[in-house]
């Protein structure tokens, strides 16, 4: 499954000789990752090689509860880590099992990296391009700050990476295994990541054979309603409910309530990022415990329903709600922020459509492809960072605006040159659509299944480049 079998201009030794370079790399990389979490992060424990964070636990608890003999235990995060998890720890430990995890999310980015580089030659037919991608995407921090964390991102990056692989490869030698394990793959990522989801009717037409209509639709549609109807049902015998990914969030998340989610819905609909820990943001101040103290709001952001003061009251309120009041005063004051935030939101439409449909999808999307910081780095602050440190951190941000913007420059020159080959690469500038321009969600580690579609644009873009030399 992990040999090459497509077409890159690149010989078993060379291939090998790059193998063995990113291997020492990622290793390098690890290390120096591992040590800044275990000396910086304060977000949960670091045990053995493992770093928790504020969600590692929504995971692992169910999974832990099914290595336990009580059943998967959560409506709220699909059972991805089970596999490769609850078998380990029932045999050994909770301890040995993360170490296990994490050994597999370390080895898939490994692989992950080789599968782009394979991909990117065999759309561009030269060495270039494998090696361009490969060497961008082994040094993108973005990807490999998540290999040593207990969260979905990791091994859901590489197992869509994969899916895609098998996809291509299967359109390059017919071998009719590699339909149901591509189909395998993906399914697997949409349990760690629901909006890989979207990524079912692309991967359909690739490996689509009309002269083989039914043998492929049934390949390909096997896992998928295997693992989703067992799910499904499994659910539905647990809560009486019709429930085929995860419950809602209001359901699962008790630190998001509905107050919560009004208010973010009205800051995405303003065009601003609604994450609350992003510095003296519209979201920062409205809603962050110890947020920004001075509205950055405006007057493109007001109407004749509210402005400065009815914006500084719902902050109040919210503060109130959230953190000071119980019993019915808090429920109370709870429906009446719901319903202002609710309004605001729907006047704001009314009186600002232009704002609303088109320009704010556009500073929303920018931001996501163009952030003004990049996150998730572990360390301490950039004033503090030692020379090592800030150089990490201010390349990666460098490397990530670049690669964006050369991406979102080629892409349509890219496909169009090959489009019977290459169309399916846009469906990463799809994914980003569909997370920064309709849902508002910007959060940077939302970029990582877009980013690997950016890297091999980029790579098949640049190693087309002829230069003449002057005479």
């Amino acid at each position: 499954m992990f040999e090459s079998r497509l077409s890159i201009p690149l010989s078993n030794r060379e291939e090998r000789k790059f193998i063995f370079a990113l291997v020492v790399f990622k290793c390098l990389l690890f290390a120096y990752l591992f040590f800044q979490y275990s000396s910086y992060w304060q977000s949960g424990p670091v045990e053995g090689l493992a770093v928790h964070a504020g969600d590692t636990s929504g995971y692992f608890n169910p999974a832990e509860s099914l290595a336990q003999g009580a059943g998967y235990s959560s409506v709220c995060r699909m059972p991805a880590f089970a596999p490769i998890y609850s078998g380990v720890s029932a045999v050994f430990n909770p301890f040995v099992a993360y170490q296990f995890v994490i050994l597999l999310q370390f080895v898939f980015g490994i692989l992950s990296v080789v599968w782009v580089a394979r991909l990117a030659g065999h759309l561009a037919q030269n060495k270039k391009a494998y090696y361009i991608a490969g060497i961008i995407y082994a040094v993108s921090l973005l990807i490999a700050v998540w290999d040593p964390m207990l969260l979905s991102d990791s091994l859901g990056n590489s197992f869509l990476i994969l899916a895609f692989y098998l996809a291509i490869r299967f359109n390059n030698e017919l071998n009719w295994k590699l339909v149901f394990l591509s189909s395998l793959f993906l399914m697997w990522s949409i349990f760690f990541r629901q909006i890989h989801v979207l990524f079912i009717p692309v991967l359909y037409f690739i490996l689509l054979k009309r002269t083989h209509f039914f043998k492929s639709s049934i390949l390909f549609g096997m896992p998928l309603l295997l693992a989703f109807g067992s799910w499904t049902g499994y659910n539905y015998s647990k809560t009486n409910r019709f429930i085929p990914m995860v419950d809602s969030f209001s359901s699962c998340y008790g630190y998001m309530p509905e107050q919560l989610l009004a208010i973010r819905d009205l800051v995405i609909a303003w065009g601003e990022d609604c994450q609350p820990w992003v510095p003296n943001s519209a979201s920062n101040y409205l809603i962050a415990k110890d947020g920004s103290t001075t509205s950055p709001l405006n007057e493109r952001h007001y109407t004749t329903a509210y402005g400065a003061e009815e914006m500084k009251r719902l902050k109040e309120d919210y503060h109130r709600f959230y953190y000071e009041l119980v019993g019915t005063s808090k429920d109370s004051l709870g429906n009446e922020i719901v319903s202002r935030a609710r309004k605001y939101k729907s006047v704001y439409m009314h009186e600002h459509p232009s704002d609303y449909y088109v320009l704010n999808r556009f500073r929303l999307m920018k931001q996501f492809l163009f952030p003004a910081r990049i996150d998730n780095i572990p360390g301490p602050a950039f004033a503090h960072m030692n020379v090592v440190q800030k150089g990490v951190k201010v390349g990666s941000y460098a490397l990530l605006l670049l690669v964006n913007a050369i991406a979102l420059a080629l892409f349509i020159p890219v496909i169009l040159k090959d489009l019977k080959d290459r169309w399916w690469l846009v469906t990463g500038w799809m994914l980003f659509f569909v997370l920064g321009g309709v849902l508002g969600f910007i959060e940077q580690r939302y970029l990582v299944p877009c980013y690997f579609f950016f890297t091999i644009i980029v790579a098949v873009g640049i190693s087309s480049w002829k230069f003449k030399r002057s005479e």
